[in-house]
């Protein structure tokens, strides 16, 4: 779906929310090229088996400005409140992206995106119906998660292979 307000927008205000957790990396040396899937593998865990996990991976330029490159949303539904963590594994939007030099990489993480998604009130009672409202904590652990981009030369061929000559034979 293409929207005229899609695109590239600064996220820069998003990491500095209570809700939203924010992982930023230290300054790239040089570019990194990006094609593909990025996955996010959360070990997470929820006082409530009724949660949503949004991730967003964003570049943060040189004057502070992020970015937002790709992002996963997904709803989780547990038969059991998941209080010791399991990894939880989010492919985000596919990519062709440069990380440019003097940038940072960030991952944001957040219970919910609304009004992206619709709003979830943290129970098992109809999504568009429901009235009552279940708090929930979450807990994320960045010993075991992680961020994994599918990363690349410079330069690519027209079957995305990489081509070392730079004529695409």
């Amino acid at each position: 779906m293409l929207s005229a307000n899609g695109g590239y927008r600064d996220d820069g205000r998003l990491a500095s929310r209570a809700d939203v957790l924010a992982f930023t990396s230290a300054t790239l040396t040089q570019d990194l090229y990006a094609y593909g899937t990025p996955v996010v593998e959360l070990a997470h865990g929820a006082d409530n088996p009724h949660v949503d996990l949004f991730v967003r991976v964003s570049e943060v330029d040189p004057k502070g400005r992020s970015r937002n490159v790709s992002e996963a949303y997904r709803r989780l539904a547990t038969a059991a409140k998941t209080k010791s963590e399991k990894v939880v594994r989010l492919e985000l939007d596919g990519i062709a992206h440069r990380f440019r030099a003097g940038s940072r990489i960030r991952v944001l993480i957040a219970g919910s995106w609304s009004p992206r998604y619709a709003h979830n009130l943290g129970g098992d009672e109809p999504v568009l119906t429901a009235r009552r409202a279940t708090p929930v904590t979450h807990s994320v652990r960045y010993g075991r998660s992680r961020l994994v981009l599918p990363v690349g030369p410079a330069e690519l061929s027209a079957d995305g292979v990489a081509d070392a000559g730079g004529d695409g034979v």
